[in-house]
C-alpha cells in the first residue's frame, strides 16, 4: 500500500529519516498518487512515533511536523479522490491532527474521520474499505474491535518491509 523501494530499504536500515523524506519530496511528482500517501505516512510517524519508537540517528520533530502538514494540504486540495491517501491521511488526523491543530492553528483534526469515510465510500479495494471501516467502527467503541481476517487483510495491503507495514500490521493483524 505504501511506495517503498531499495532507497528507503537502506535510509531505514541505517535510521537516516531526514533523507529518506527528502527522497520522497524528491521523486513526488513522478507519481503523486503513489508516493503521497508514503510521504504523509512516514512524516506522521516519524512526528509522533519516531523518537520513541524507532530511534533515528537525528530527530528533528519540526520538520517532521512541517513535512506531514505540506503533504495533508496538498493532499486535501488534490488528491482527496485517491482512497489510500484518504485512509493514512484520516487514520493520522484522527488520532494526531491536534499536533498540527496547536502548531499552525487550523483544524486538521476534525478532517480526519471525514478523510476515512470518503475511503471506504471510494475503495475499489474490498480489503482497504474493510481496513477503513474497522477504524471508523473503532472510534466509535469503547472497547477495541479487532478486524476480522486482520492477518490476511495485512498480507494483501501492507506486506511490504516498510516501518510503515509494520506499524499497520501490528495494528490491524490482531
Amino acid at each position: 500500500m505504501f511506495f517503498f523501494d531499495d532507497k528507503i530499504k537502506q535510509y531505514e536500515q541505517i535510521m537516516d529519516y531526514d533523507t529518506l523524506l527528502l527522497y520522497l519530496e524528491e521523486i513526488f511528482w513522478d507519481d503523486p498518487n503513489e508516493i503521497l500517501p508514503a510521504i504523509i505516512g512516514y512524516a506522521w510517524y516519524f512526528s509522533i512515533e519516531g523518537n520513541v519508537n524507532v530511534s533515528p540517528k537525528q530527530y528533528n520533530y519540526q520538520t517532521y511536523l512541517n513535512i506531514w502538514k505540506k503533504y495533508i494540504d496538498i493532499g486535501l486540495e488534490h488528491f482527496t479522490i485517491n482512497p489510500v491517501f484518504d485512509f493514512i491521511a484520516g487514520y493520522s488526523l484522527s488520532l494526531h491532527g491536534m499536533y498540527l491543530d496547536f502548531a499552525f492553528e487550523r483544524k486538521y483534526e476534525k478532517e480526519g474521520l471525514k478523510l476515512m469515510k470518503k475511503c471506504v465510500e471510494l475503495s475499489k479495494d474490498i480489503s482497504l474499505g474493510k481496513v477503513a471501516e474497522n477504524f471508523l467502527i473503532n472510534a466509535k467503541s469503547r472497547k477495541r474491535v479487532p478486524l476480522e481476517n486482520g492477518d490476511k487483510i495485512c498480507k494483501e495491503l501492507f506486506n511490504g518491509d516498510s516501518v510503515l507495514d509494520k506499524y499497520f500490521s501490528e495494528i490491524y493483524a490482531k
